[in-house]
């Protein structure tokens, strides 16, 4: 027989009370983090703001840490490039090859336009990873002030400081 270990959690159901103290740790890892959304879903409908609008600024995050990527990654080729005097290995690297072709022959040939190529890339991926917080913050802000306040009131009447 298996021995349960009752666990109340707020927010869930009395059928989903209960954690099996014989799960194993994925599993429970896993209940917590099912627990962990229960509680925003609940503090969300406190405050009248549905997890939906979390989407897009996690969105714009993974779209942030993904251009910070490409610019750091970048920097490799174009310092390789840059020490050793050519660039030609580049336009044999798997993601630049395909961006060269989308080019002029005649403009991958030299050394200087595949440098300034990569730098170019280079500036616009790290532009784009500082514009994208930015956009993050215009969409939050976009949201009513209410939300704020709402959620300030249920804190506040919880006895727990946001």
């Amino acid at each position: 027989m298996i021995e349960v270990e009752e666990q109340i959690i707020p927010g869930l159901s009395e059928s989903n009370r209960f954690l099996p103290s014989s799960m194993s740790k994925t599993s429970s890892r896993t209940f917590k983090i099912y627990q962990d959304f229960l509680r925003l879903k609940n503090f969300s409908k406190l405050v009248g703001l549905h997890p939906i609008h979390l989407i897009g600024p996690s969105i714009l995050a993974l779209f942030a840490t993904i251009f910070e990527g490409i610019s750091v990654g970048l920097l490799i080729p174009a310092l390789k490039g840059l020490i050793d005097r050519n660039y030609d290995f580049a336009k044999a690297l798997p993601v630049l090859k395909n961006i060269f072709n989308l080019f002029p022959e005649a403009w991958i040939q030299r050394n200087a336009t595949v440098f300034a190529l990569l730098i170019s890339f280079i500036f616009v991926a790290a532009v784009a990873d500082q514009v994208s917080p930015d956009l993050q913050i215009l969409q939050i802000l976009g949201k009513p002030a209410d939300h704020a306040n709402e959620a300030r009131t249920v804190g506040v009447v919880r006895g727990s400081a946001i």
